[in-house]
């Protein structure tokens, strides 16, 4: 029996070949993603039964049901399902981009560079009574800039000829060693 299925969809214009444990895996992950979205969006101040919460997704389900799931509840999960397949794919394309497969942002220092930007942030939007005199909404934009220049720098420093990953992780890291100091 093959390692591989093939699926052809449109008249065989279009194939595409999985291999059978991966289809698998991916079809179980999936199954279980649908039953968790469905017990997190039943749960919470008002429990909502999880057949009431198919009801209501499929557009059948009591007034009041309806108006927690689908403006309050609904949302929430959506959106963070969406932030975490971005999360994912982050991680995915920097540890094939440095072919690391622990590589994460704080080894090019990307981590540090957000950190930077927020304490930046908070320092100078600060009055003497260290409260904040712009709106707290800002915090995440300074972060992600500082992120993006540190990134750019680290790329821009590890560039000869070319970025090789060794060079790229040397050069992100090189801030967070100390130098070796003599007694």
């Amino acid at each position: 029996m093959s390692k591989y299925k093939n699926f052809r969809l449109l008249n065989g214009s279009f194939s595409v070949l999985m291999d059978r444990k991966a289809g698998i895996i991916f079809t179980v992950l999936l199954i279980i993603t649908f039953a968790v979205f469905v017990l997190s969006t039943g749960s919470g101040e008002m429990k909502i039964n999880p057949l009431t919460v198919l009801k209501v997704l499929l557009g059948s389900g009591p007034d009041m049901e309806t108006l927690v799931i689908t403006s309050f509840r609904l949302p929430r999960i959506i959106v963070a399902l969406i932030v975490g397949m971005c999360l994912a794919t982050a991680g995915g394309i920097l540890q094939g981009m440095i072919r690391n497969p622990l590589a994460s942002p704080d080894v090019l220092g990307i981590t540090g560079g957000a950190a930077v930007a927020v304490v930046g942030f908070l320092a100078i939007f600060s009055d003497k009574n260290h409260s904040l005199t712009v709106s707290i909404a800002w915090l995440p934009l300074a972060a992600f800039i500082g992120a993006g220049v540190v990134a750019f720098l680290v790329y821009f420093l590890a560039w000869k000829n070319g970025v090789s990953p060794i060079r790229l992780v040397l050069i992100g890291k090189e801030s967070e060693f100390p130098p070796l100091c003599r007694h």
